[in-house]
């Protein structure tokens, strides 16, 4: 979790500083941040609807794979 964590905060502030960076530069700027920000979004949000949990399937187990077994040679 510690890994994560150093990895995910040094993440968000150098998303962050870019940001602001590209919106200290003006009206465009900062429009470019927001639509940059909307399809990001929208496409989380579109990743997130391939395999929706609902109350019908919350509690389903994965199929289990069969695995194939080698047959030994007779000695």
């Amino acid at each position: 979790m510690v890994a994560v964590w150093l990895l995910a905060l040094p993440a968000a502030a150098t998303v962050g500083a870019m940001a602001a960076c590209v919106a200290a530069r003006g009206t465009t700027g900062a429009v470019l941040v927001g639509a940059v920000l909307v399809v990001a979004s929208t496409g989380v949000y579109a990743l997130s609807r391939r395999t929706p949990i609902t109350a019908s399937n919350v509690n389903e187990l994965p199929v289990p794979r069969p695995v194939a077994v080698a047959a030994h040679a007779a000695a």
